[in-house]
């Protein structure tokens, strides 16, 4: 098949996921899963409330407002605080990791058969009777990880393609031609809003 035509569609590529490719999307999920949209309040706001408070108190004790006494317990409780923080953050991304993994796992190793295809107007993915459908417009980003292709959407699960499904050479032209249709899609919804 030649990938020269836009408007031309590809697939479907008839599929059934290997233990070992559904254990690598599988824990890809259950990371993704596992910080969904709490990097900022579990790790970066942490730290600056870390370093604020180390600024104020040596700022302080350095001027004479606090005794350098109070300001070294400021300090010590302060870094015990936060690595206390670090610790029990760490903790709920590896818990979180590890259930979304196990989900995404049983889901990946019950779908059987999938027909993976992709044509102008969105990406296709046919499962156990069922149809998920994904839009160039729903797509957050393309990535080409290991021996899988991924897509994402803004929200919900991805559709899969394994690379070895695909002809020699030919996973970079599809990840290629995902991408471009994913940048239209954003642009046109960008100047669509403006």
């Amino acid at each position: 098949m030649s990938l020269g035509e836009p408007s031309e569609s590809l697939g479907p590529y008839v599929f059934t996921l290997a233990p070992s490719e559904a254990e690598a999307a599988a824990a890809r999920l259950g990371t993704r899963a596992a910080l969904r949209g709490a990097l900022f309040a579990r790790h970066v706001a942490p730290f600056l409330v870390f370093a604020f408070v180390v600024l104020i108190a040596f700022t302080l004790a350095h001027f004479g407002f606090i005794s350098a006494r109070a300001g070294k317990m400021t300090l010590l409780l302060a870094a015990i605080a936060f690595v206390a923080q670090r610790i029990i953050s760490h903790w709920l991304v590896l818990r979180a990791h590890a259930i979304g993994r196990r989900a995404a796992l049983i889901r990946f190793q019950g779908e059987g058969e999938l027909a993976a295809s992709i044509d102008e107007d969105g990406l296709a993915l046919a499962a156990g009777g069922r149809l998920a459908r994904m839009s160039y417009a729903d797509c957050a980003e393309v990535e080409d990880v290991g021996a899988l292709i991924y897509v994402w959407p803004r929200t919900g699960q991805p559709i899969l393609l394994p690379k070895r499904v695909l002809r020699e050479g030919e996973a970079a032209l599809v990840v290629d031609r995902l991408r471009e249709r994913v940048r239209r899609a954003k642009a046109a919804r960008t100047s669509g809003t403006s």
